[in-house]
């Protein structure tokens, strides 16, 4: 039944009703809900949650399994380059205290020894270096390749959903 006056925080119904009796009227309000996600950011628990909430659709499921995936490729990319960047720290901590304690040599036989060492033990981790800024330049070109097919994909992401209360 449609209301017979409506007002921005009323609606009025006419309902006949004989006299000296008692009608009672049930008005059910439905709106619509909605629900945001951000697809490029979006978890295996939201997937299953969406999924849940859509009715079970195995096809919204197959729609998001690609996102999730490049999600996790690039997610793992980034761990990559934090581990890089944590070891290109610490060989730098490293360095700084090798230079310390090579500055505080005289020039005993003893100490020549030891020089040698320190100045060895830096040459091996400026190779490390080298290596490690290699790897994390080819990390980055790659990081910013999977997130470009994951900005692709969500993009390209269509699918129709009937969500029933």
């Amino acid at each position: 039944m449609t209301p017979a006056e409506t007002s921005t925080d009323a609606y009025r119904f006419v309902v006949p009703v004989p006299a000296k009796k008692t009608e009672t009227f049930t008005v059910a309000e439905r709106q619509p809900a909605s629900q945001t996600y951000r697809i490029a950011d979006i978890t295996d628990q939201q997937v299953d949650l969406i999924v849940r909430e859509s009715g079970g659709d195995p096809g919204l499921r197959q729609a998001l399994a690609p996102i999730v995936a490049a999600r996790a490729i690039v997610a793992g990319l980034n761990a990559e380059l934090n581990s890089r960047a944590v070891d290109m720290k610490r060989i730098e901590d490293d360095q700084m205290r090798v230079r310390e304690n090579m500055k505080a040599l005289r020039g005993s036989s003893e100490e020549q020894q030891l020089l040698k060492r320190y100045a060895t033990q830096l040459t091996q981790q400026e190779d490390r270096v080298d290596a490690l800024r290699k790897e994390t330049d080819d990390l980055e070109r790659r990081r910013r390749d999977a997130q470009a097919e994951l900005a692709r994909l969500v993009d390209s992401l269509t699918t129709e959903v009937a969500v029933t209360p």
